[in-house]
């Protein structure tokens, strides 16, 4: 098989069959209502990604509860309520061949008291406020903690009710399901703290209520960050443990970002993965799950900023990706460093931002100086040896 062709294969996913290998990553859309409803233009935004031929979508950021809320406009699934506008979407989509899943979510920290009735936001520790959001969050107690795991429970069977394809856990980008897995914001001593073992307590039991609420054959998705770019949060040694213990566990496929919204610039990798680099300081053990992590999530190609900047335009060849955004070398070009997969390909790391296609935002010289600075730049100098 020609290695070029590889992105336009199909691949199954836990029990998802997908038409080719490229997906696009959950964002925030700014468009449904103040109450979190789907509206006639979130819908369209979809269906034009849907015709581009984009094998999987993850619609972005759903939140859990309402407290949950961490922007102006995001997509709501805490209340039965969202049901109808959500089904409405999941297929219209549907009807163009396309498979959708949901990401869903809680802000934690990374809120503002407006968004959420002039509450506190909670996280894992009362911790100092954040250079972004610049509030100072209070601990969440015991019984809080596990009334939003039973809210990610209740979120997903509406995923699955609704009719999406599977449902993604976001756990990166320093949302509440990051902060419990990061020692930057899980400060806490109990049960829920403290170890490496404790600190994923959080999402082990979020991942538990979710597989009871779907059933063992529904695909659960994670989106984890592997680095935070923080001198204590999570790193690649850790996470590769983390990684190893949710595949245990029965998540179907894990997306890797890094960064927080909160303190750090998403960062993210793209062609051939410095592994060696990355993984210099982390036990043999680590290393290894490390790589398989890596590498096995470059099965699948991440496409964000592609089609935000024209979701209905259809991709039929790698040179066709390669010449709508400059920034994709050939996809082809380098050797891949691993050998446990002949369908592995690059994985494409696109800043995760806003993506309405109307901005001029997304114009081609923007689109490729911000990846630049955000991706290979400055990934590479994080990395290089002091």
């Amino acid at each position: 098989m020609e290695r070029q062709n590889l992105l336009f294969t199909p691949i199954e996913i836990d029990g998802i069959q997908l038409k080719n290998r490229l997906m696009r990553s959950a964002t925030y859309e700014h468009m449904a209502t103040e109450e979190g409803k789907v509206t006639d233009r979130l819908i369209n935004f979809y269906t034009r990604l849907a015709k581009g031929g984009v094998g999987l979508i993850v619609l972005g950021y759903a939140y859990v509860q309402e407290n949950g809320h961490s922007a102006p406009c995001q997509i709501g699934i805490f209340s039965d309520d969202h049901i109808p506008g959500l089904k409405r979407l999941a297929d219209e989509v549907h009807k163009l061949d396309t498979k959708v899943a949901m990401q869903i979510a809680h802000a934690g920290r990374q809120t503002v008291p407006g968004l959420i009735g002039g509450q506190t936001p909670m996280a894992p520790s009362a911790i100092e406020p954040d250079p972004v959001y610049d509030v100072a969050p209070r601990e969440m107690s015991k019984d809080e903690i596990y009334e939003t795991v039973a809210s990610f429970g209740e979120a997903a069977r509406r995923v699955k009710e609704v009719g999406f394809n599977a449902v993604q856990l976001h756990a990166a980008h320093g949302y509440l399901l990051a902060q419990f897995l990061s020692p930057h914001t899980n400060r806490r001593s109990d049960d829920w703290g403290g170890t490496p073992e404790n600190r994923m307590r959080f999402v082990t039991e979020v991942y538990k209520r979710v597989r009871e609420a779907v059933g063992k054959d529904y695909p659960v998705l994670i989106k984890l960050s592997v680095d935070e770019g923080l001198k204590n949060g999570i790193k690649v040694g850790e996470a590769g443990k983390v990684a190893g213990k949710l595949s245990q566990l029965g998540i179907a496929a894990i997306e890797i970002s890094g960064g927080t919204i909160a303190d750090t610039v998403f960062m993210m990798s793209r062609g051939d993965i410095p592994i060696d680099l990355m993984t210099r300081d982390v036990d043999p053990e680590a290393k290894v799950q490390m790589e398989d992590l890596l590498y096995a999530n470059k099965d699948m190609a991440t496409i964000q900023r592609c089609l935000a900047k024209a979701p209905e335009d259809r991709y039929e060849s790698t040179g066709d990706l390669a010449k709508d955004l400059k920034v994709i070398q050939s996809l082809s070009a380098a050797p891949i460093p691993s050998t446990r997969s002949q369908s592995s390909i690059a994985v494409l790391p696109f800043a995760n931002m806003s993506t309405d296609p109307e901005q001029e935002y997304f114009c081609d010289g923007m689109a490729e100086e911000i990846i630049n600075a955000l991706t290979q730049r400055r990934y590479m100098e994080r990395l290089r040896p002091v």
